[in-house]
């Protein structure tokens, strides 16, 4: 999983691509500082699991939609467009199918979606954890916001580290 490694090793945010079974890693400068909150709820979810909740094909349109939503993602943040962040971190390849596995998931997307502080949310990686993005001096009272529906989770706040991993010498 390069994409996993990659901003480990590198740190910020770091795109990865496979060609011809190598890893080429590509840095995205992001234009703005973000903060990031990750809601960890109180169970795990394998990722096998996770996996065979996907389709095994896609349309054409959510392929579309999807490759089309990366890019503005990507754009945006290059281009410090943090309006549009909500919107680029749409998803239905994953998120729909996989967001069923997790009690709530639709409405705790929802109400995470109309908080004016949050600038994007989405579906960590295989999940269940999801991610809330805001600006770095934005701090929400989550259980307040989600009220029931995070009994039991955890929420974590995040900077991003643009450093990446540093040998001890």
């Amino acid at each position: 999983h390069p994409d996993n490694v990659a901003p480990a090793i590198y740190g910020g945010f770091t795109a990865c691509i496979m060609e011809q079974g190598h890893p080429i890693c590509l840095p995205v400068t992001h234009k703005n500082d973000y903060r990031f909150f990750a809601l960890v709820p109180p169970f795990i979810l394998s990722t096998l699991e996770s996996r065979q909740v996907l389709p095994d094909e896609v349309s054409r349109q959510d392929a579309t939609f999807n490759l089309s939503h990366a890019v503005a993602l990507t754009t945006a943040l290059v281009n410090g467009q943090d309006n549009l962040l909500r919107i680029a971190l749409q998803d239905c390849l994953h998120q729909p199918y996989r967001g069923k596995l997790i009690e709530n998931y639709n409405v705790i997307m929802q109400r995470l979606n109309a908080c004016p502080e949050v600038l994007g949310a989405y579906l960590s990686g295989a999940g269940p954890t999801i991610m809330a993005i805001t600006q770095p001096h934005i701090s929400i009272n989550f259980p307040t916001l989600l009220g029931s529906l995070i009994d039991g989770w955890q929420i974590l706040p995040l900077n991003i580290d643009n450093k990446g991993f540093i040998a001890n010498k």
